[in-house]
């Protein structure tokens, strides 16, 4: 195991222990959070939060009627689409 190794697993080490810290076991289904877009901001938030939690930014997939997220790859949430 070369020292590059070594640092990994003594990062991977600190991670989990963090996350227990937290109360989450590793491997019990958790998911990381997305990252605030905001430049000042970077906050983890929900994947599913329509703005950021800390500093209200939008999700960057929020739909322009400001009620849903959208698609992967489409300009209008499912609602707004079926509507058009």
């Amino acid at each position: 195991m070369n020292r590059h190794d070594r640092a990994n697993l003594e990062q991977i080490a600190l991670l989990t222990e963090g996350l227990r810290e937290q109360g989450v076991t590793v491997g019990s289904g958790y998911r990381p959070s997305v990252w605030c877009v905001n430049p000042g901001c970077h906050a983890p938030a929900p994947a599913d939060a329509l703005h950021c939690p800390e500093c209200t930014a939008p999700h960057p997939r929020l739909c322009p009627c400001g009620k849903a997220l959208r698609p992967e790859g489409s300009v209008f949430c499912e609602s707004c689409d079926s509507r058009r």
